[in-house]
Parts: C-alpha cells; sequence; structure tokens
C-alpha cells in the first residue's frame, strides 16, 4: 500500500506564534487574558494525539487511526485544550480544503476518495482560539470504481436444451483480488419476462428457460464482493468494505441443441432426516420443461435408471415444479425399505413427448435412528395394561396380579397360566426390523413362552425361555451355559431382528445369534402376543413382567445399552491387581465366557480388579462355570478407590441352588438403577461353594450415562 506519514512542525504554525508573541510583548498585560489558561511555556500548543497509527483501505474512502490506546468515543477522550479535528486534502471540495470535526478523535474515516490516485492529508487538532497542534502527514490511496471495474469474471460451463441451459462454475469465481459472498443473476426470455435469482457463496450455478436457440442471451451477474489489494510483499489485505460488482457475458445455444429437462431444485443433493421429517417437508421439486414434453412424472428410485420395480412415481401434469407436502414425503419414504441410510435417486421424465427427451438424475440420501414406538411400565394396578408410549395393551384372561417389580418405581405383573397380552405396535406387516425389550423373572423351573409374532398361530412362541433357564428363538436355535438366568430375579430379555439375523440379549449381553428369512419371524399387522403357547402348551407357564418395550428397528449394542441407561465398559486397560489363590485368574477379563479362573482350595476367595479409572457402576454381570457344582453360593461385590482398603459394599448374589440348569444360574446380575456404586477397583469375594473347587469365567461391567 502506498501510504506515507510524517510528522513535523508546521512553518506556518510557527509563524502565527512568533507574531502572537511579539504582539503580547507591545501590548497591555490583559491581552493574555483570552489564552493564559491554555498556556503552559512561551509558546502556545493545542494538546496533541499519537500519530499516524494505522491506516486501513475501504471502497473510496480511509479510515486513519490516530490514538495507540485504540478506538475510544470522543466523550471519553481527556484533552484540556484541543476541541476539534480537521483534516485538509487539496482535493477537498470544502472551504480552504479543510474537513473540521467539531471533536476529537480517536480515529477519522475520509471518504470521498473517488480517484484512483495518492491523496496527501494532514491532520491535526485545534483548540477553540484556533491554535492548531502538530500537524501529522499521511499519503493514501484508496479502492475505487476504476479497480473494481477491472476485475474479470471467468466464463461458466454451459449444459444446453433445445430452449433452456444450465449455467454453472465448475470452479469458484473468488480470486486473490477479490472474495465472492454472494451472487445473482438477470436475463430476460423470448417472451419479454425477468428472471432473477441469487445465492450466497461463490460457486453460481442457476438454469436459463425458455429462450431461442442461435440468439444472444445478456446475462447480467452482480456478485457482493470484499476487494483485497496487493501489499508491497505481494501478499493480498482485504480492504474494509463489500461492494457490488457487476459483469454481463452472453449466453448463446446453438441450433444442434438437442431437449433435456433440467433439476433446478432441490441441489444435488437432498439430505433426510426421516425422524424429524417435518424439518425436510415441504419440498419443492422443480424442473426445467421444454416444448417437446407435455406431460410430466417425478420418480424416486433405489435404481439409478428407474427400472426397479419400487421406483415411486408421482405424475404432476405439465406444470414445471411440485410441492410434496410431509403426508406425501412419508409415504415415498415408507415405501422404501427401513433402514437406517437410504440411498435414493430422483428425476423428471415426460409421460407425454413429440420426440426423445433427455434428463438429470440427482441423489436423495435419507438416514433415520430407531424410534422407540411402544412401551408398558406396569405401574397402574387399575389398568395393568396402560401405555407409556403407544397403545394399551389388550388383556387376555383374568390371571393379572400386580407384583414388587425390579425398584420401588417400578412395579410389575404376574400373568398366571391361560391369560396374556396382545400388543397392537402399529408398525409395517411383514417388516423383519425391530427390537422387543422386556423385563421378567420366574420362580420355579418352567418353560415359558415370551413373544409370539403372529397371533393367529396361538401355540407357537417365537421367543421362549426354557425349564433349564436358557432362551431359544423356536425353530433356530438356543443361547449356550453360560447364559442361564437364575429364577426368583428380574433379567432383561430382548429379542432383535435385522434382517436374517436374529439375537437374543440378556441383561446387556448377546447370548445367542442365528439366521432366518422365514415369515414367521416377521411382524403381523394382527399384533403381538406376550406370554403365552395355549391354553394346553407347556409353555404357557407363570411369568412376572415388569417392563415391555418395542422399537422400529434392530438396535446396535450400544444403543440396547443406552436406552436402559448404560453403556458397557471396555475391559482395554483393566488389570488384576490381587486375589486369593487359584489359576488363570485373568481369565476373568479375558473377554471370554469360555475361559475360567479355577481355584482348588477352600474358601473364602477373593479378587480385585482395577477398572481402569473411577466408575459409576450400574450393573455387574459374573459368569460362572458350566458345571454347577463349580458355582459360588454367594458373590459379594464392593467398590473402593483404594485397591486395599475403603471398600463398600456393592451387592450380594445369593444362588439357592447349584445349577445352572435347576435355577441358580451362571450369569450372575446384580444391578443398582436406584442406588450410587463408584469406584474404580472391584473386590470380588467367594465366601462358600457347593463342591471341591471354585470357578468364574468373566466379568462385565455397565456404568450409568444419561
Amino acid at each position: 500500500m502506498n501510504n506515507k506519514v510524517k510528522n513535523r512542525r508546521s512553518p506556518k504554525l510557527m509563524a502565527i506564534l512568533l507574531t502572537a508573541i511579539v504582539a503580547v510583548i507591545v501590548s497591555c498585560d490583559d491581552i493574555y487574558d483570552n489564552v493564559e489558561k491554555y498556556a503552559t511555556s512561551e509558546t502556545i500548543y493545542a494538546d496533541k494525539l499519537d500519530g499516524i497509527v494505522r491506516v486501513q483501505i475501504g471502497y473510496e474512502r480511509v479510515e486513519i487511526d490516530l490514538l495507540r490506546a485504540g478506538r475510544i468515543p470522543s466523550s471519553q477522550i481527556i484533552m484540556a485544550k484541543a476541541k476539534k479535528t480537521v483534516i485538509e486534502c487539496e482535493d477537498f471540495t470544502e472551504p480552504n480544503h479543510r474537513r473540521v470535526i467539531d471533536s476529537i478523535c480517536s480515529w477519522v474515516n475520509v471518504t470521498g476518495l473517488t480517484q484512483l490516485k495518492n491523496y496527501q492529508l494532514t491532520i491535526y487538532t485545534e483548540d477553540e482560539f484556533g491554535n492548531r497542534s502538530l500537524p501529522f502527514e499521511v499519503e493514501v490511496k484508496p479502492y475505487t470504481a476504476e479497480n473494481r471495474d477491472a476485475l474479470s469474471l471467468p466464463l461458466p460451463s454451459v449444459i444446453e436444451s433445445t430452449s433452456a441451459a444450465m449455467v454453472e462454475w465448475t470452479e469458484n469465481i473468488s480470486a486473490k483480488t477479490h472474495t465472492v459472498y454472494r451472487h445473482a443473476f438477470q436475463y430476460t426470455d423470448r417472451d419479454g419476462v425477468v428472471h432473477t435469482g441469487s445465492e450466497q457463496g461463490d460457486l453460481p450455478s442457476f438454469f436459463v428457460e425458455n429462450v431461442e436457440k442461435g440468439k444472444d442471451i445478456p446475462i447480467m451477474m452482480t456478485c457482493r464482493i470484499i476487494p483485497s489489494i496487493m501489499n508491497y510483499d505481494g501478499t493480498y489485505t482485504p480492504i474494509l468494505d463489500s461492494i457490488d460488482w457487476q459483469s454481463v457475458f452472453n449466453l448463446r445455444i446453438s441450433e444442434a441443441a438437442v431437449p433435456a429437462i433440467f433439476l433446478k431444485t432441490p441441489g444435488p443433493t437432498i439430505n433426510i432426516d426421516i425422524n424429524h421429517a417435518e424439518a425436510t417437508f415441504p419440498l419443492l421439486f422443480s424442473w426445467t420443461t421444454v416444448p417437446e414434453a407435455f406431460e410430466y412424472a417425478l420418480k424416486i428410485s433405489a435404481s439409478a435408471d428407474f427400472t426397479d420395480e419400487t421406483t415411486y412415481t408421482i405424475n404432476v401434469g405439465d406444470v414445471g415444479d411440485y410441492i410434496m407436502d410431509l403426508t406425501d414425503g412419508l409415504d415415498f419414504i415408507n415405501s422404501f425399505p427401513k433402514v437406517r441410510q437410504l440411498n435414493l435417486y430422483w428425476t423428471v421424465m415426460p409421460v407425454v413427448q413429440s420426440e426423445p427427451v433427455k434428463n438429470q438424475v440427482r441423489n436423495i440420501n435419507a438416514h433415520r435412528l430407531p424410534q422407540l414406538v411402544g412401551k408398558w411400565m406396569f405401574n397402574n394396578e387399575s389398568n395393568i395394561g396402560a401405555a407409556t408410549v403407544g397403545e394399551d395393551l389388550i388383556l387376555f384372561g383374568s390371571g393379572f396380579t400386580p407384583v414388587d417389580g425390579p425398584t420401588a418405581t417400578n412395579k410389575g405383573v404376574r400373568v398366571a397360566p391361560g391369560s396374556y397380552f396382545k400388543c397392537m405396535h402399529g408398525l409395517p406387516h411383514g417388516s423383519d426390523n425391530y427390537t422387543i425389550v422386556l423385563r421378567v423373572k420366574k420362580n420355579t423351573a418352567v418353560n415359558n413362552g415370551i413373544i409370539q409374532l403372529d397371533p393367529t398361530d396361538y401355540d407357537n412362541p417365537e421367543l421362549v425361555w426354557n425349564n433349564s433357564f436358557a432362551q431359544g428363538i423356536d425353530g433356530i436355535g438356543n443361547s449356550t451355559n453360560q447364559y442361564c438366568l437364575a429364577w426368583k430375579q428380574w433379567h432383561e430379555m430382548v429379542m432383535i431382528s435385522d434382517g436374517s439375523s436374529k439375537m437374543i440379549y440378556v441383561n446387556g449381553e448377546r447370548s445367542y445369534t442365528g439366521s432366518s428369512t422365514a415369515a414367521r419371524y416377521t411382524l403381523s399387522q394382527d399384533g403381538i402376543l406376550f406370554f403365552t403357547g395355549g391354553a394346553t402348551s407347556t409353555w404357557d407357564q407363570d411369568i412376572e413382567v415388569a417392563e415391555i418395550s418395542i422399537w422400529d428397528m434392530a438396535l446396535t449394542e450400544d444403543e440396547l445399552h443406552r436406552a436402559a441407561g448404560l453403556q458397557k465398559v471396555n475391559r482395554q486397560g483393566w488389570s488384576v491387581v490381587s486375589f486369593s489363590d487359584g489359576t488363570n485368574v485373568n481369565n476373568l477379563i479375558d473377554g471370554n465366557v469360555g475361559t475360567a479362573w479355577v481355584i482348588a482350595s477352600a474358601p473364602p476367595h477373593y479378587v480385585v480388579l482395577d477398572l481402569g479409572e473411577q466408575r459409576n457402576i450400574g450393573r455387574i454381570l459374573v459368569y460362572g462355570a458350566n458345571a454347577g457344582a463349580q458355582m459360588p453360593i454367594n458373590v459379594r461385590l464392593s467398590v473402593s478407590n483404594n485397591p486395599t482398603s475403603g471398600w463398600t459394599q456393592a451387592g450380594n448374589i445369593y444362588r439357592e441352588v447349584q445349577g445352572p440348569n435347576a435355577g441358580g444360574g451362571n450369569q450372575l446380575l446384580c444391578e443398582f438403577p436406584e442406588t450410587s456404586v463408584v469406584g474404580r477397583y472391584l473386590r470380588i469375594e467367594l465366601p462358600d461353594r457347593y463342591a471341591a473347587s471354585l470357578s468364574l469365567n468373566e466379568v462385565s461391567v455397565f456404568v450409568k450415562v444419561e
């Protein structure tokens, strides 16, 4: 920037002061009355500013800072003498080429610099008697219309049709000499209609419609820019102001152009959050019309060639746009498989045409997360099937008795043989993508039908809990002994279908995975039955339930845990701090329920685990041996932030029988939904045993999350 600064004493001011001094010497003493309160020496000066601190260039103006302390309001600047700020320039049209500001300024805005030249500015202050401070001089060169008009706009790429064209720039139109923040276009069609449009950014793309082939069409581009000026070192600095810059180019559609439909809106990709579809719809689809087509169809498909049988089609008539409302939007989304990510395509094709017409294709990316569609907590004794989410359960039979649930605030109900619930879930008929969560307990070694997906197949439940306390999906397979559950204890049991994959989770751990595409494992529009196997079936036995939840998609393992307010702790970073006796103690934390810490000596025994950091524990699972006799009778759990002292007992698991297949269970559960269990170290004590040896296979810890 060619800005030069000088600070010097003005010869003119010195002459005035000398004259004043001489006049005082030859006059009476009273001549000092008008200035003596400002005088500090023989020479009288008005107070001064710091000088030219900074110069910033704007459009046909400059800003000059005069105080090192920054831009301070005039009312806060205390100068006993100076009252005005004056700017002089030979190019000013004001009297004496002076601009006078009736206050002391920490900075000045010098406007009206319309010529592309260097301006010489002199800045000083004056007191009320016209006495001047030391002046400061600076040479400035503003940015002007001449600079702006020297800018050039690169030519766009043009894709043409017979009466329309898509105009777009493949590279950003900003340059080192200017940054474009917004752009607008304007043209006149063959009927004399003026078309305009504008958009943020510096990558323009728009359509020109209803124009004639072989004729020049002037396109005016107006860009909102911030220009930059080049410094001495070759770098560029933006000026202070944004300005409008206009440029015109001619568009000509060639005689060889063929008819094509251009997609105008939405843009190249539509992103739809299906869980919040109201944020996307209503959605405007628009396109360019062509004389060769008389009716149009909007098509959405999973196939880019739109030959898929699931292609969603709307005939829209002879118009160039269609507004899709929320109802239609959900209708087209639900016509495709219910998956987390839908990658679709959309286009507009002629229904009736006089000759072949080309078309564009654009993308639709629709994504969703699982939604809770039904939840029942059984806390209302006067309305046992009352829903927290969804419709109330339908009760069949009279064998429903309120019981205590897992916590004081979560009650339960006992369902007797011959009684059951029916749930109208509202999910699509034939869906094989769902999650069903239950909190259940049984008090005797009986078979229980838990879930029956087809109400018409009354005596054939899909999810079962057998009298060996294993879980299974009828017709596919059962869990192994490690996941046998203890009786007289509440357990979380989950059935998940993700297409062909069928999974069972118990207390947050996957106990079984199988595969089937049979229609038996899909949802029925007639609802779901819970706790029935038929009046004469061995699967219709006494059971207690405290919660049922249904999700419209397969939950991931992490989502399943978070739905329960938990997160499973990764065992990486865990270690065994100390233990009493036995072999292979590290098997407890190797992530394999098939390996074990084995202890041959007599109890009591213990092991202390370092969980890596302090944990707010919500659930602990301890896996016992396959051989029921090697299971402990009691498992005591304590936590501390010290590995050797300060233990707080968190819970105790008592096994009434040797198990696992007699009700004792191999997966031993301790939960803390309403108590605080916080610590880094976990101590597991085994005070007694059934047989000559003891073994434990694995430990899992879940922490509480919001």
